[in-house]
Order: structure tokens, then C-alpha cells, then sequence
């Protein structure tokens, strides 16, 4: 867990390895996928690209695309 002085990135971050790593069943079949997402300039909506983008720096195989 961050240190709360670490500031809102770290606990974004911090959050968005632990949606990687519990979620990694749903996110298996992302690799080599095209995303579009619309509408994403809220929490959620960013939430969601963050979470894609983490998976796809560690997931090994070929990027989701977010378009």
C-alpha cells in the first residue's frame, strides 16, 4: 500500500496493479485485440484505459489497442 504523502498517482497506481493482477482471467483475451472505447474522459472511462494500458506493459504479448 502507498504512503498517502506518495500523492493520487501512486495510489492510481497502486490500484492499477492490483486490478491487473486480480482481474488477469478477464483480461487474458486482450492481447492482439482492437479496444474502441468511447466517451472515456471521466473516472471509469479512465480507469479503464489505465487498466488496459498496465496490462499491455505487462502482459509479455502483443498490445491491446485502444482506438
Amino acid at each position: 500500500m502507498s504512503d498517502p504523502v506518495d500523492g493520487p498517482d501512486a495510489v492510481i497506481s497502486d490500484d492499477l496493479d492490483r486490478i491487473v493482477r486480480t482481474r488477469r482471467g478477464d483480461l487474458n483475451s486482450l492481447p492482439g485485440a482492437s479496444l474502441l472505447l468511447t466517451g472515456a474522459t471521466g473516472f471509469v472511462g479512465r480507469y479503464l484505459v489505465e487498466t488496459v494500458i498496465r496490462s499491455n506493459e505487462v502482459s509479455g504479448g502483443p498490445p491491446c489497442v485502444l482506438t
